[in-house]
């Protein structure tokens, strides 16, 4: 079945934190729905993001990877070329009831998803996610306000102290510099800053530190998420770290909840697991993904068991996973290429807020 009715039509991301990653919704009869993810593919999820200003698909991920949606599923099998402008220029037909369920939502990341963190909760290195990487945040003409804005964005209470500091990991890009925040700026993303990956940054001194007053709030915030996970400031579950091993980017794997660091079940535990926590942490490529790992006995429980990432995903939380106390297995480890780091990594994080474009363009129907 092919919707020939020309007129306005919406996308939007949601369920990320950010206007560039999330569940793809469309408008259609006067309300939002879902997209169905049978024939969905990479040359899909590019048509979304450019029709987003969002850049090129990082990875389109199936299925609900960013949660379920709710109401009506609007469209399936999808079929772009992949230079289409707008979503609505592809090939799709209107989903009928009952033939896809909302467990097989579409989500989509794209290039311009970006989010900020510290390296240890509310204090650190400042750090952005961009273009699918984490990298650095500069030192140069930073000001208090920019440090205010970067702590209430976390969560993190007021500002503290700024300083400069070493690149946690040496070989991470230098993202942004110059970046000065306005009395009048509701955001870190409308701040002005110097073009992405254009600076005057040396990475061995001249990365932004930031201490925040409040890490006992970001504390009572994960205590909370752990009983109340779907409020929308719950978004990011749960703190990674990796320990005993050298440096910060190998040893046994550790995860923050319920108040508790505790460990990770090596049943199942794989390189595409390994791959998406050496992205989360900044860590480079996943060199080994360590099983029946003896570098101590870990602290507390056993938290997470049967872990199954495909690998792209960007944080370890968006993977399938069991999440409760295990007791009858051993523990999982992970070795990155970027051994060469110092700094401990317990990230806070907070993303963009979530918008939506709207499109005049005729449909081709086909």
């Amino acid at each position: 079945m092919c919707m020939c009715n020309p007129g306005p039509r919406s996308i939007r991301l949601v369920g990320s934190g950010g206007d560039c990653a999330g569940r793809l919704e469309v408008f259609h009869s006067g309300s939002w729905g879902t997209v169905c993810d049978d024939s969905w593919d990479i040359e899909d999820a590019q048509v979304v993001c450019r029709q987003l200003q969002c850049g090129v698909a990082l990875s389109t991920h199936i299925p609900a990877w960013f949660g379920p949606g709710t109401g009506s599923i609007w469209l399936n099998e999808v079929e772009c070329e992949g230079n289409e402008t707008s979503l609505w220029n592809c090939r799709f037909q209107l989903c009928e009831e009952g033939e896809c369920g909302h467990q097989e939502d579409v989500g989509v990341v794209c290039s311009e998803f970006k989010e900020i963190r510290l390296t240890e909760g509310c204090e650190g290195n400042l750090e952005v996610f961009y273009n699918g990487t984490w990298g650095n945040v500069c030192h140069n003409q930073m000001e208090l306000e920019t440090v205010d804005m970067v702590c209430r964005e976390l969560n993190c209470g007021r500002r503290e102290h700024l300083d400069s500091a070493r690149a946690r990991v040496e070989s991470a890009p230098d993202w942004m510099d110059y970046l000065k925040c306005r009395k009048h700026d509701s955001n870190l993303w409308q701040c002005p800053s110097s073009p992405w990956g254009q600076n005057r940054c040396d990475n061995r001194d001249e990365v932004a530190r930031i201490t925040c007053t409040d890490e006992g709030k970001s504390l009572r915030t994960q205590e909370k998420c752990s009983s109340f996970p779907s409020q929308k400031h719950c978004s990011k579950h749960w703190s990674l770290r990796l320990s005993g091993g050298e440096g910060s980017c190998s040893g046994r794997l550790e995860v923050y909840h319920n108040a508790t660091w505790g460990s990770v079940c090596d049943d199942q535990w794989n390189i595409r697991n390994a791959q998406v926590v050496c992205r989360q942490l900044g860590c480079g490529l996943a060199l080994s993904a360590d099983r029946n790992v003896s570098s101590g006995p870990g602290e507390g429980t056993i938290w997470l068991n049967r872990v199954k990432c495909r690998g792209d995903e960007i944080h370890l939380w968006d993977c399938h996973h069991s999440l409760k106390n295990h007791t009858d297995c051993s523990h999982a480890g992970v070795t990155c290429a970027d051994v060469s780091t110092t700094t401990p990594i317990t990230t806070t994080t907070t993303t963009t807020t979530t918008t939506s474009v709207s499109y005049q363009d005729p449909l081709l129907c086909f």
